[in-house]
């Protein structure tokens, strides 16, 4: 054994001829290794890198930086992620915005929506820019054609747009008219009327689709609907107008097309729901939260993406969510649904076909919420999805992002080539 001098002059020999550290230095050894079994919560993103916005598409997803630029990831043979290129990225690419010839960085931008395979994005200038499938118009530049980039702005000509919203094939945004009144523009694929002006067709350009005080507009598969605010029947009220095939505008009437908005009711023979502070529009379901933290939804609800507790097929009115009387937050995707409730934690149900619900191979859906495990934190959740799989992402309060489900295409965003995480993993910039 080596003297005393040549090892750490902290320790000493005993009376019993055995090496001892002091008191105070056991302690201090205990706390360094107990600290190293602590799991760390992730750092928060650095200044001017922080995600203030997220959205998702089908199978891809964007997010929206304090700089005002624009990131996007997953799928791409559209061009929707809006590098130029049309390559599956699995974490996430700047948009870049080219004019004149001269590639400058799209940004200024203050909300970004994603729909199924296009994007679009509004800058503090008062413009939209999209990019992505335009097969139907949805880019709303005039013409058809896929764009891998924002190439021309949607023209409102004076008029300012105020919100944004993106479905399956179709956009549409409320429109600054006067102080007193928005109007409400769609344009893109209008054949199930969810264009809202009163035809069953196509528009490559915003048409007019309503006058009202618009708080907010979502767009699903083939349905639209906004909120109103100033509104006779009451602030809070919603107006739903296209495809009714699976009762998914609320409406309580039968499964037509209805081209022009309609009010949505609390059931087939009540007066209509008020209270609404947010509405959020499903593939084939719609669900809108109520100031008193209550979520009611209506449509398709076969995986039992409603949380009725059941999986009836279809709901032409509205209904109650279970087990959420605290929400914050609400997402509708494909076939699937979460919500942020008040304690910052995420409640999802619905479809769990690729682990959207954090549940393992188990259990292929729920009809009531259930808790999104080790995610707290929350600011805000968006969820998509396609036949191709269903996703969700959520933004932390430390402006991080984190996505789970399905990663077929790259959309969880951490460079993963995982098909599907049932955990949260970070996306990483």
């Amino acid at each position: 054994m080596p003297a005393a001098s040549t090892i750490d002059r902290r320790w000493t020999l005993d009376s019993r001829g055995r090496w001892r550290l002091p008191g105070r230095m056991v302690v201090a050894a205990l706390v360094l290794v107990l600290a190293a079994m602590i799991p760390t919560a992730a750092p928060a993103a650095a200044a001017g890198d922080e995600v203030i916005q997220i959205s998702t598409g089908a199978r891809h997803a964007c997010a929206l930086k304090s700089n005002g630029t624009v990131w996007c990831w997953g799928f791409n043979k559209q061009g929707q992620l809006g590098d130029g290129t049309t390559i599956t990225r699995k974490r996430p690419v700047r948009v870049d915005l080219r004019l004149s010839g001269a590639r400058n960085p799209l940004d200024r931008v203050v909300e970004v929506v994603a729909g199924r395979d296009f994007t679009c994005a509004r800058r503090a200038g008062d413009s939209i820019w999209c990019w992505g499938a335009n097969g139907f118009g949805q880019l709303g530049v005039g013409h058809t054609g896929p764009q891998p980039k924002p190439l021309k702005r949607v023209s409102f000509g004076t008029r300012k747009p105020l919100t944004l919203a993106a479905g399956d094939s179709h956009a549409c945004a409320t429109v600054r008219m006067s102080a007193i009144q928005d109007d409400l523009a769609c344009w893109g694929k209008g054949t199930s009327g969810q264009i809202g002006h009163g035809k069953l067709q196509d528009e490559a350009t915003p048409r007019h689709a309503g006058s009202f005080m618009g708080g907010q507009v979502a767009a699903g598969s083939a349905h639209t609907c906004v909120r109103l605010i100033g509104h006779p029947a009451g602030d809070g009220t919603l107006r739903c107008w296209g495809s009714n095939a699976y009762g998914q505008l609320g409406t309580g009437g039968p499964p037509d097309p209805v081209a022009t908005p309609e009010r949505v009711r609390v059931n087939v023979f009540d007066a209509e729901l008020d209270a609404v502070v947010q509405v959020t529009a499903g593939s084939h379901h719609t669900c809108a939260r109520r100031s008193n933290g209550r979520i009611r939804c209506w449509g398709l609800n076969s995986s039992g993406q409603l949380g009725r507790g059941d999986y009836v097929r279809t709901i032409f009115a509205s209904t109650n969510v279970k087990k959420i009387d605290d929400a914050r937050d609400v997402s509708a995707g494909h076939t699937h649904t979460c919500a942020r409730r008040s304690d910052r934690t995420v409640w999802c149900w619905g479809s769990n076909s690729d682990r959207q619900l954090n549940r393992g191979s188990g259990v292929s859906r729920k009809h009531t919420p259930v808790k999104v495990r080790n995610l707290t934190g929350v600011a805000e959740v968006s969820v998509n999805g396609s036949s191709d799989g269903g996703f969700s992402c959520a933004r932390k309060t430390n402006r991080t992002v984190w996505c789970w489900g399905s990663n077929k295409r790259g959309q969880l965003g951490n460079g993963s080539n995982a098909a599907n995480s049932k955990d949260p993993v970070r996306v990483k910039f």
